[in-house]
């Protein structure tokens, strides 16, 4: 009974944070779980996770090695761990999931079908995962866009929250010919869903906005200093073009180079200087099988307070 009385207590309060302009805090995490290890007690983070006082949670992709099979098992045995978060959860598909499915030792699948069985599982309904679901926006309610079901968005205390498929491995570019073509054709929908949430923002006043994304664009560089080309040149203009428009505090969060880090990194088009309102996040990664507890304060301006969340026992440094 104590513990029934808790969990309504902590559903109570999460419920209550998104009330008009109050305070909102969710827990993100992502490129977990890879080995053995991790899988082991990747059960008690969700369960850790669970027991907190949370709006939602979101993993914001690589839920699994790029070295390890993209078989439809997985996916299940992922999908059934994600559904026993008491909280709603939102996945956000990366690049082990559905760019590097091509590789031998991940089972040399085809990469724009694995996207699609990710849609279909993930995807499936106009909620997310979990024991208690959020209502989402998908972007495939718009028929030019129909098959971008991953692009999604959600408000809560006055907070525009945006996800968008943007994976690592360079963004699905210049591998060949057919990922050019899905790439060039995802990003114009990136760009469409993007401008439309920046545009209900600032109509409906939003006070801050979160946008979740998987990979590291490399938001110091402006040409790729590797040989081939940069696919996140036009990711990084969007989000300066993004933060231009909408000047009020904006955090990024992405997973993708296992780095944790909190720094003001997005550069304004054209210039080296940063954007001061703009905050970036980039979560724990394998081996470290942890989450970040992210709030928005009620204050004005909104300010974003991150801490690291309670990590499972056995979960690496």
């Amino acid at each position: 009974m104590k513990r029934i009385v808790r969990y309504l207590l902590l559903v109570s309060l999460a419920l209550g944070s998104a009330a008009r302009g109050a305070e909102v805090t969710f827990g993100v995490f992502g490129d977990t779980p890879y080995f053995a290890f991790e899988e082991a007690v990747f059960p008690d983070l969700i369960a850790n996770m669970s027991a907190e006082p949370l709006a939602f949670v979101v993993h914001i992709g690589d839920f699994k090695s790029g070295s390890s099979p993209c078989t439809d098992e997985l996916f299940q045995l992922r999908h059934e761990q994600f559904q026993r978060s008491k909280h709603p959860l939102v996945f956000l598909p990366a690049d082990n999931e559905w760019t590097d499915c091509h590789r031998t030792l991940a089972g040399r699948m085809d990469p724009l079908e694995r996207l699609a069985k990710l849609r279909a599982m993930f995807h499936a309904t106009e909620s997310s995962l979990g024991q208690r679901t959020l209502p989402l926006r998908r972007q495939s309610t718009d028929r030019r866009f129909s098959a971008y079901r991953e692009n999604m968005r959600w408000t809560a205390s006055d907070v525009h929250f945006v996800a968008l498929n943007v994976p690592g491995s360079n963004n699905n570019h210049d591998r060949t010919e057919a990922m050019d073509e899905e790439h060039t054709a995802r990003m114009a929908a990136n760009e469409a869903w993007l401008n439309e949430t920046v545009r209900l923002a600032l109509t409906e006043k939003a006070r801050a906005m979160v946008v979740f994304f998987h990979a590291n664009p490399g938001f110091a560089r402006n040409t790729n200093p590797r040989t081939r080309r940069d696919g996140y040149i036009t990711w990084r203009a969007m989000l300066a073009e993004a933060a231009t428009r909408f000047d009020k505090p904006i955090l990024l969060i992405h997973g993708d180079s296992h780095t944790h880090r909190i720094d003001q990194p997005l550069r304004k088009q054209g210039s080296d200087a940063t954007f001061p309102h703009v905050t970036r996040l980039e979560v724990y990664g394998s081996p470290i099988t942890n989450w970040s507890r992210v709030t928005i304060t009620d204050t004005s301006p909104a300010q974003f307070r991150i801490e690291p969340g309670r990590k499972a026992e056995g979960s690496g440094p």
